[in-house]
């Protein structure tokens, strides 16, 4: 099931970001030109989420029914569209889950539209706090369609995923 739960207008207006950016930005003032159109969803457990954003422009997703019970396994697949300036690349952002857990296995994938993807597999238990520091820059000046890939995986048990935290996105000169 595929839905768009939250539409950037609100996100983007609070942060001040530009409509357009057709001229070559400083980088230390790229950030503020990025901008983000919505963000999809699909998957067995990501359609109850809710989406905000902190002060230092982080989006957080929580999770109230992410939940994976005996040999299960659940998942969530995300788009985020980006528009970005020319002269600036973008890099995919810092991924933070967190969640509770009888002995699981997380699986991360955050990548590019279009790139090649290598999924990360974290051993998870208890009260967990993990991050993917996935690196990949964006070509020059080239909007991009960010994706995240996650599923919680157990063997027994139950498993849950609260929150899923993207950072800032990192902007850099074309290189």
């Amino acid at each position: 099931m595929k839905s768009s739960l939250f539409s950037w207008a609100t996100l983007i207006a609070s942060l001040g970001f530009s409509s357009f950016a057709l001229a070559l930005v400083p980088p230390a003032q790229a950030a503020n030109y990025i901008q983000t159109k919505s963000i999809d969803f699909a998957g067995s457990e990501c359609a109850a989420a809710s989406v905000k954003s902190s002060g230092n422009s982080e989006i957080i997703m929580a999770f109230t029914s992410w939940r994976t019970r005996g040999n299960d396994r659940s998942n969530c697949a995300i788009s985020i569209p980006v528009k970005v300036p020319r002269g600036v690349q973008v890099g995919l952002p810092t991924v933070t889950y967190k969640g509770s857990s009888t002995p699981a296995l997380l699986t991360s994938e955050v990548f590019f539209a279009g790139d090649l993807s290598t999924a990360k597999k974290i051993n998870v238990r208890n009260t967990f706090t993990k991050v993917d520091q996935t690196i990949g820059w964006s070509g020059c000046g080239e909007d991009v369609n960010i994706r995240l890939n996650a599923a919680l995986m157990t063997d027994y048990g139950t498993g849950r995923i609260n929150s899923i935290t993207l950072s800032k996105l990192p902007t850099r000169s074309c290189r």
